[in-house]
């Protein structure tokens, strides 16, 4: 069974923009599978296009689908389109997905995340962010502007993980996959 990607990517855009604002663009957005292993979300230099990337040989894995384009559903909501994302937005980028795949898929997937993406994970978990929280955040900020001082405030961040959530994520593939 092959699975609508593009419908797939909207429901889950749709429950990110309800749990956490709407997003704040209006760029145009499309949805393609290609080989890469690694879905990504890439603003087109002087455009008004979004891409949102899937691995194409997920699209008969309804979970496997939904996860990655879970996880690329933060990254249009938040609007930066940096492959240097805050820890924070790949975090929750990661919690979101594998809150929005079933419970036995999460079990066999979360293991196998690559390091910095579970780096993030556990980054974004120990802050213990609700949902109204980051909607609050992101009414002060964008997700790629937060602070140390801004992470004290709304979530009550230690310095120490409030500065590990404003680093960035590297950009080389080999720590993606």
């Amino acid at each position: 069974m092959i699975f609508d990607a593009k419908k797939i990517f909207r429901e889950q855009l749709a429950t990110a923009e309800a749990r956490f604002g709407k997003r704040s663009h209006a760029y145009k957005l499309e949805v393609i599978g290609r080989p890469a292993l690694t879905p990504e979300t890439v603003l087109a230099p002087h455009g008004d296009t979004v891409y949102v990337y899937y691995y194409d040989g997920a699209s008969d894995d309804g979970q496997r689908l939904t996860l990655q384009l879970a996880h690329e559903s933060i990254h249009v909501m938040a609007g930066a389109f940096r492959r240097d994302a805050t820890v924070f937005e790949e975090g929750l980028a990661v919690s979101f997905s594998l809150d929005r795949v079933s419970d036995t898929y999460r079990a066999l997937a979360e293991p196998t995340l690559p390091e910095l993406f579970r780096n993030a994970l556990m980054r974004f978990r120990e802050l213990g962010a609700s949902n109204s929280a980051i909607k609050k955040l992101r009414k002060h900020c964008s997700i790629d502007a937060i602070t140390m001082d801004r992470m004290q405030k709304i979530f009550g961040a230690s310095d120490s993980l409030a500065a590990a959530l404003c680093e960035r994520v590297s950009v080389h593939d080999a720590d993606r996959l």
